[in-house]
């Protein structure tokens, strides 16, 4: 089974384009940091405090030795937030895939080789396992712009087009 680590843009995009239930279908044991969920909580998200909850979403406890090591990491990434160091080490430790939207966080990825993607990937992936349909997935992303989220225009248009003639995007 595939493993991802969440930050919380991420979770925030699924449930405001009402695609965080159809995420936990595609069978990827998914988990994020008490930090981040601290994040969804103030921004009152009750879909997602749903699923961790349920025990769907799983959530590390943010330790001592984790909070050191996440000032380090904010030491030499000063652009980074404590939560998404956070999300980072915790990737790195079950050696999952890390979800973001933050451009930081993907330049620190990246640069460690830690594979990393964000809310498209998602929807692609979930268009490719037929639990969404292209044209669905275009009026999503569609709200998800008109709420300005973080998300780069130029690939949502591509999609958008693509995903509107009912086909899956192929870059």
């Amino acid at each position: 089974m595939k493993i991802a680590v969440q930050d919380a843009n991420i979770l925030i995009d699924l449930e405001l384009s009402g695609t965080l239930g159809i995420w936990f279908d595609l069978g990827i044991e998914t988990h994020t940091t008490d930090l981040i969920l601290a994040q969804i909580q103030k921004g009152g998200h009750s879909g997602v405090l749903a699923f961790a909850a349920s025990r769907r979403l799983f959530i590390h406890e943010t330790t001592p030795q984790i909070l050191a090591e996440s000032a380090q990491c904010l030491f030499d990434h000063p652009d980074l937030e404590i939560e998404d160091a956070g999300a980072y080490l915790l990737a790195v430790a079950l050696r999952a895939l890390l979800l973001t939207g933050d451009k930081e966080l993907r330049l620190l990825a990246e640069a460690r080789c830690v594979e990393v993607h964000g809310t498209l990937w998602i929807f692609d992936r979930l268009i490719e396992k037929g639990l969404l349909k292209p044209k669905d997935a275009a009026e999503k992303l569609e709200s998800l712009l008109a709420q300005d989220r973080y998300l780069p225009k130029v690939l949502c248009s591509d999609r958008i087009k693509t995903w509107q003639k009912g086909r899956g995007y192929r870059p």
